[in-house]
């Protein structure tokens, strides 16, 4: 068995096609890196805001809604000239204030101005803005956080446990100088405090919600709670920039999608292994050795399998240094993985290995599924072209039929809607009621039993003698 799957690995490995997908896959990494790159570093910006100038002299001034269309599109270019003005980093708390606080003091002076020609508002608005303008030339992010602060704690509407929680993240920021900015620290800080407000006007009697969906985001709500909680908890969250992502995400993140590369790759692969040997009559020379076709099967599907799994690490270690190299977030690779488990109702933590593993055999059956599918299409009618088509037909079935699946419940049987296992783990449940972890372990099983034995009856009764 040994020497037939080594067999199989080194045909499968002299094909040009691999090598070529994954030069694409590069590639493509790799551009989407730089376009990342040019956009935070405000090219794409100059360009849209260039065209946006030249258009503010389209608009009609004593035409009342072509006013109110001028002030719009002024305020994006003048707060545009006033990032140049200052040339604050995108991530800088400068740009964050400019582009969220400062938008209401432009409408106004530029609607009393423009819109409403109210000359006397127009000069008290316009004072409020040049305050605002010049706050932002001497930005002092702590004292947006202090005033936050005074704001909680005279907040009544808000329970004292939730107060308290609000407060400690503001003097989170405080303690490990996290300002507000576009940061992932920053934003996840946001979040949590977005969270600790949704949760405040949740029940949190399970029983009392009605519908699936009701239930399942309060749920979803209870998850990044707790995780941005622990986090807080563990100081795990700092000032580090990962809005661009991180190395540590874009290897996970391959382990556990099963991208269009991937489908390319399986189709390609478990989709010619049997039909190439046929239609080039190397069948013959195959069946002439001391191998019973049984194994010759098997040793196809390990090899394709292997082959699969070689294509997700190359693809994962290329993701996880090309992303590395352009945010230079190679020490997140360290930090733990955090999920939540709603059995226990705490968080789990996970190195990178783990995780990445973890998310792995969530789309295990996936793989599987589609690499024994091309192999069954293959073996029955000996053409690589049908079975990738087909396998492609396959993987994205689910997007057309998805919207039937609550009033048609036997599609809730199909196995494109249970072979991903990544929303049941740690107990999670399904956006679709009429899907659940049993079912979906059960019908992947069946799938795979049921795709197994067919592919080999018929590889088994095939007629070589034409070949």
């Amino acid at each position: 068995m040994n020497k037939l799957v080594k067999n199989e690995l080194y045909k499968i490995f002299h094909k040009k096609g691999i090598y070529i997908l994954f030069i694409v896959f590069a590639s493509i990494y790799l551009l989407s890196g730089i376009l990342t790159k040019i956009s935070t570093n405000g090219v794409m910006d100059n360009l849209v805001i260039s065209v946006a100038r030249e258009n503010l002299d389209v608009y009609d001034k004593d035409n009342p809604e072509q006013a109110a269309a001028y002030v719009e599109l002024k305020i994006e270019v003048d707060k545009y000239d006033l990032v140049s003005e200052l040339n604050p980093n995108y991530t800088s708390p400068e740009y964050y204030y400019i582009m969220n606080e400062m938008t209401p003091y432009y409408r106004e002076a530029y609607t009393d101005k423009y819109v409403k020609k109210d000359e006397e508002a127009a000069a008290i608005s316009q004072k409020k803005l040049n305050e605002a303008i010049e706050k932002a030339r001497h930005y002092d992010w702590k004292e947006l956080v202090n005033k936050n602060i005074e704001e909680t704690k005279a907040n009544e509407l808000l329970s004292e446990s939730t107060k308290n929680e609000i407060l400690r993240v503001l003097q989170y920021r405080l303690d490990n100088n996290i300002p507000y900015t576009y940061k992932g620290g920053s934003q996840d800080l946001e979040e949590y405090v977005g969270q600790l407000a949704e949760y405040e006007l949740m029940s949190k009697d399970d029983n009392a919600y009605i519908t699936y969906e009701a239930k399942l985001q309060k749920r979803n709500v209870e998850s990044k709670m707790a995780i941005l909680k622990y986090k807080i908890d563990n100081k795990l969250i700092t000032d580090m920039d990962d809005t661009s992502g991180t190395a540590q995400q874009s290897f996970i993140n391959i382990f556990g999608n099963v991208s269009i590369f991937l489908i390319v790759c399986i189709l390609m692969i478990a989709g010619s292994i049997l039909s190439d040997e046929f239609n080039k009559g190397t069948i013959k020379q195959l069946l002439t050795r001391p191998y019973c076709r049984s194994k010759i099967f098997i040793s196809k599907f390990i090899a394709s399998f292997i082959t699969t799994v070689g294509f997700v690490i190359a693809c994962a270690v290329v993701a996880c240094l090309l992303t590395g190299i352009f945010t230079g977030t190679f020490g997140t690779l360290a930090d733990p993985v955090l999920f939540y488990n709603f059995n226990t109702q705490s968080v789990v933590s996970l190195n990178t290995i783990t995780a990445s593993l973890l998310s792995f055999a969530a789309i295990l059956p996936e793989i599987l599924i589609l690499i024994l599918f091309a192999m069954l299409i293959s073996a029955t009618i000996c053409n690589t072209t049908v079975a990738v088509v087909l396998g492609f037909v396959l993987s994205f079935s689910a997007e057309l039929f998805v919207m039937f699946i609550n009033k048609v419940k036997l599609l809730s049987y199909f196995p494109v809607f249970n072979w991903d296992l990544t929303p049941y783990l740690f107990g999670g449940l399904n956006d679709i009621q009429a899907l659940t972890f049993t079912k979906a372990i059960i019908v992947d099983v069946v799938t795979v039993i049921v795709l197994f034995v067919a592919s080999l009856i018929i590889f088994k009764k095939k007629d070589v003698k034409n070949q």
